[in-house]
């Protein structure tokens, strides 16, 4: 790919996933299709709480990024527009933020119950429950808890 050939697609500027899994089905993916214009998007690059953004626009199919990477199989995709793309003066790692706040998102978890949570509970024998990030969730729900914690992590005031 040549240098340019993904502007409109840049990190921050949208949120795209293939319409289809690989078995054919939405999937996980008909989430896009979910999401609000207003609602407020908290990146997570590498393991890293990196920056927020706002939604511009509800979900509409398009053809495929220009590097669609390992979701290459699909031939068409949702995309997402943003604005407002910021990225934060501290970008603490997802394991960073468990650390620090354990003990509140054990409680958030415990007694809110949020649906499709960044975060879950994990019970091993012998051993105290650990807080770790749901694996292969693209898109998350936080609740005014996690929101008011990832602020104080990032060091950003309620937006």
């Amino acid at each position: 790919m040549e240098e340019g050939d993904d502007i409109g697609w840049e990190f921050g500027s949208c949120i795209w996933a293939p319409t289809k899994d690989r078995k054919g089905t939405p999937g996980r993916y008909k989430l896009i299709l979910e999401v609000d214009i207003g609602e407020q998007i908290i990146h997570i690059h590498n393991s890293v709480i990196t920056a927020t953004s706002i939604v511009a626009s509800t979900a509409r199919e398009t053809a495929p990024p220009p590097n669609p990477g390992p979701w290459g199989y699909a031939s068409r995709f949702y995309r997402l527009e943003l604005k407002g793309f910021r990225e934060y003066k501290i970008r603490p790692t997802v394991d960073e933020f468990i650390a620090e706040f354990k003990l509140d998102i054990f409680h958030d978890i415990e007694i809110n119950r949020p649906s499709r949570y960044p975060f879950a509970i994990y019970h091993y024998h012998s051993k105290p429950p650990e807080i770790k990030a749901v694996q292969g969730r693209f898109l998350t729900l936080t609740s005014k808890f996690l929101k008011q914690a990832i602020n104080e992590a990032t060091g950003e005031c309620e937006p």
